[in-house]
C-alpha cells in the first residue's frame, strides 16, 4: 500500500528509494523502526515523496483495514516530530540498502570503533528513536577517549535529557570499551560543552 504524507520523505540523499526488509533490521531510519513494530509489516520502501509499506502474506497476518489507521497514526505522529526520515548520511559508519532490503554497511572502523558503534547501534539508538529522538555515533578520539555523538529529536528539548542519554551512553561504553572516558554531543557546528 502506498502512503503520501504531502511533505518530502528523502531529502538531501542520492538514492531515489530506499527498502527495508523486517529480516534485516536497520537503525538508521526511525521512521522505518516505527512502522515496522506494527503486527503484520514486511517491508517499507521510501521513495522521494511517498512511502510502500508490504505486508506479509499469509493467512495469520492483520487485514489492511485494521492496519491502515495505525500506519496513518504512525506517519502523522513521525512528521509532526520533524525528525529526518533516515540518518545514515549523518553516521560515521555509512550503508546501503539492496534490493531485498538487506543493510549493508561499508567503510570499515578499527575494532574499537566498530564496538562503540554497535553498541550506540544495538542498546542506545532504539530506546532513544522509541521516544522521538535520534543518536548517531560520530568519532571516537583515541589520545583522549571522548566518544562524539549527535542528538536529535526529543533529545535536545531539555537538558536532562541530554545528560541522561549522554550518561547512559557513557556507562555502557565504559563497561564495554574501558578507553573510552566521555560522551561528548556535537551539533553540526562543532561539540556542545
Amino acid at each position: 500500500m502506498i502512503f503520501h504524507p504531502g511533505c518530502p520523505v528523502l531529502h538531501n540523499l542520492n538514492e531515489q528509494k530506499i527498502k527495508y526488509h523486517s529480516r534485516h533490521p536497520c537503525y538508521h531510519s526511525p521512521l522505518v523502526r516505527q512502522i515496522m513494530k506494527i503486527d503484520g509489516i514486511e517491508s517499507v520502501t521510501l521513495f522521494t515523496k511517498h512511502i510502500h509499506v508490504q505486508k506479509n502474506t499469509d493467512t495469520l497476518s492483520p487485514q489492511w483495514s485494521s492496519i491502515k489507521p495505525i500506519i496513518v497514526a504512525t506517519l502523522i505522529n513521525f512528521f509532526a516530530s520533524q525528525l529526518p526520515t533516515t540518518t545514515h548520511h549523518q553516521s560515521k559508519r555509512l550503508h546501503y540498502h539492496k534490493e531485498s532490503g538487506e543493510c549493508v554497511a561499508y567503510g570499515k572502523l578499527d575494532d574499537i570503533e566498530y564496538v562503540i558503534d554497535d553498541l550506540i547501534n544495538s542498546r542506545i539508538r532504539p530506546t532513544v528513536q522509541d521516544e522521538g529522538g535520534d543518536v548517531i555515533y560520530k568519532d571516537f578520539n583515541r589520545g583522549n577517549g571522548t566518544v562524539y555523538v549527535l542528538l536529535l529529536g526529543s533529545c535536545l528539548y531539555t537538558p536532562k535529557a541530554t545528560n541522561a542519554i549522554t550518561s547512559a551512553t557513557l556507562l555502557l561504553l565504559q563497561y564495554h570499551v574501558p578507553c573510552v572516558t566521555s560522551v561528548v554531543q556535537i551539533s553540526s557546528k562543532g561539540p556542545t560543552l
